[in-house]
């Protein structure tokens, strides 16, 4: 299986990347954020990039990929809700949709900590879980796929 983690160099990024690097059905993982991870591995790719809202110049290396686990984000406080939208919606889609468009079949996993405007209370209930069960049970979840959306903490804990 090869994958995508955004925001590796995150709280939950690191725990996702860290289980991907260490499963064994795990062949490449490509890492795409605004710093480099500083790890060595040798399914390690990375490409660092200061405009997350663009891919256009580097499509071609977004292809064949079989998950994408979408770390990126930042808490809300202090934040006027429409940068948090910035960073939290329009970051997302803008990866999301190149990457539907050439991978097709892609599994495409929204890793959300916690829930920190009314809109994301369904998507992310309370009770956050540890990014190392979090990043132990992405690899499963691409693989076998989910049960049902959105997966809570209780579903996370159990994978």
């Amino acid at each position: 299986m090869r994958v995508i983690v955004f925001g590796g160099t995150g709280m939950v990024g690191q725990g996702v990347l860290r289980e991907c690097r260490l499963a064994a059905d795990v062949t490449e993982v490509l890492v795409i954020g605004r710093s480099p991870t500083g790890k060595v591995d040798p399914k390690l790719r990375e490409l660092v990039r200061a405009d997350l809202l663009d891919y256009g110049d580097v499509e071609d290396q977004l292809a064949p990929y079989d998950a994408c686990f979408f770390c990126l984000g930042v808490s809300s406080v202090g934040m006027k809700e429409a940068d948090y939208r910035r960073i939290t919606y329009d970051l997302t889609m803008a990866a999301a949709r190149p990457l539907a468009r050439l991978n097709p079949g892609m599994t495409f996993i929204l890793v959300v900590g916690r829930p920190l405007w009314p809109l994301l209370r369904e998507v992310a209930p309370n009770g956050v879980t540890d990014s190392e069960k979090i990043g132990r049970a992405m690899p499963r979840v691409a693989r076998e796929g989910v049960p049902k959306p959105p997966l809570t903490n209780r579903d996370i804990n159990a994978l």
